[in-house]
């Protein structure tokens, strides 16, 4: 039944999709864009048909990378909006191409390794989530009044101190999401959860920034995901539709907020800010949708990821040669906070990359890029390091949901750190680097919460 409803959809979805194409692309490119769409949903499909507990990552995130190097072929958005096309044109096809081909080669390193991964250990550790609520409550709250507090302060050397504060209430509230599933919350803990999520919503809502309200939420959608064996698909498709309208509004929110003579955004601004944006994208939702074109095609062309493949392939190596691991040197850095190494190397990625390409002036210090993973490996290695790039990806995504899929005290880890491998639009150290540090402090702190004996937990 499952399957039925999915083939039905996905086909729905593809013959809408061809019938209102508006690039001047080939029809092998419509055709690749619509098996990579079909091949993105092979997550989703057996996350339906299985049994096996996991953490529901893979299927939110191959639809993602879909949209990054899929929809764009059939969006009306002009391609080439954000990026000066030159010869992309005809770079075209090899770069849709290609990106069919990194999704393979990820999906292959995700399930053609699990016989490999079984024979790995996994963090098998039950949380008393009975006995642990009065903690996890106080560590969400704690976390919470932290987040707020230094809500608007930029600190490049506290920053993975801030962000494992704000990780380690995440982890808290995933377990009580997990408790509250299983029956284990009484009212007052159920209003103190929904609330601390909603705080937590509202705070990054503050920003102007959505990104930041997705990923956490995201987290939690994974927590429940792993719980229940399902995808609450209500509050997913709610998410969806409110986005929209927010994205819309976001435009006119920071041109007040951000240029305000009080701009400065702290704890006290927020309840202000929350108010003013939400006040916003009732206005949006009110007005024409006509109206939300122009804003709303910027935020789709900076979601296209397959105009910047197309460049970049249309270039290298004939005009940039390939970087050769470049990107990649401050690799284990990462593995160290700044507050112990202040001057530890770290290449600014995000303006060094446009520059090469020409996209920014070399004089331009403000402007920066984001470096797709998949787009990284093709300049750094050409065609064979997406083969092997995005099958390693492939595997560290499976061997993280064999690690942490296996218990409730790894779901809650599993959620935060999937919840940041979401960011497949950031080059591969700043998304993974930070990994085995943060799941071995995350794990620390679990370490700390009381055991519940075998067999007192949800079966697994």
């Amino acid at each position: 039944m499952a399957t039925l409803a999915l083939v039905s959809v996905l086909a729905a979805t593809n013959v809408y999709l061809l019938s209102a194409r508006s690039q001047p692309i080939t029809d092998y490119g419509y055709c690749t864009a619509s098996v990579m769409l079909w091949v993105a949903a092979v997550p989703l499909w057996r996350f339906l048909i299985t049994n096996r507990r996991s953490i529901p990552f893979m299927p939110f995130a191959a639809l993602l990378y879909w949209m990054y190097y899929g929809f764009p072929v059939f969006s009306g958005t002009p391609m080439f909006l954000l990026v000066r096309s030159g010869a992309a044109w005809s770079a075209m096809d090899d770069a849709i191409g290609l990106a069919l081909l990194g999704l393979v080669c990820m999906l292959l390193g995700v399930y053609g390794t699990q016989r490999l991964l079984a024979r790995i250990p996994r963090v098998r550790r039950e949380i008393d989530l009975r006995r642990s609520l009065p903690a996890l409550a106080l560590l969400s709250l704690i976390s919470f009044i932290v987040r707020v507090a230094f809500t608007g302060t930029e600190t490049r050397t506290f920053g993975s101190i801030l962000f494992g504060f704000s990780a380690a209430g995440q982890i808290a509230l995933g377990a009580l999401v997990i408790a509250w599933l299983r029956g284990y919350l009484n009212a007052g803990y159920k209003i103190l959860t929904f609330a601390m999520a909603a705080a937590i919503a509202s705070a990054c809502l503050a920003t102007g920034l959505l990104a930041t309200v997705a990923l956490p939420m995201a987290g939690l959608l994974f927590v429940y995901g792993w719980e229940r064996r399902r995808i609450p698909w209500a509050p997913v498709l709610v998410g969806i539709l409110l986005f929209v309208p927010f994205s819309a509004a976001k435009h006119e929110f920071r041109q007040v907020a951000w240029h305000q003579s009080d701009n400065q955004l702290g704890p006290s601004r927020i309840p202000k800010l929350v108010a003013m944006f939400v006040s916003l994208t009732i206005d949006q939702l009110e007005s024409d949708p006509r109206e939300w074109d122009d804003p709303t095609q910027v935020d789709r062309a900076r979601g296209n990821e397959l105009a910047m493949l197309a460049m970049v392939v249309s270039e290298t190596p004939q005009d940039v040669p390939y970087w050769d691991g470049y990107t990649y040197s401050d690799l284990v850095w990462h593995l160290i906070p700044r507050v112990l190494v202040p001057d530890k190397p770290s290449p600014p990625i995000g303006q060094e990359f446009p520059r090469r390409y020409g996209l920014i002036d070399y004089r331009d210090y403000e402007t920066s890029v984001n470096l797709a993973q998949l787009i990284e490996l093709y300049i750094n290695f050409g065609p064979a390091g997406v083969v092997a790039g995005m099958g390693i990806i492939g595997l560290l995504y499976g061997l993280l949901d064999h690690l942490f899929a296996a218990s409730s005290c790894g779901a809650v880890i599993g959620g935060v750190i999937f919840s940041n491998l979401m960011n497949m639009e950031s080059n591969f150290s700043l998304v993974f680097g930070g990994i085995p540090y943060f799941a071995l402090l995350f794990y620390a702190l679990l370490r700390l919460f009381p055991d519940d004996p075998p067999g007192h937990g949800a079966p697994v």
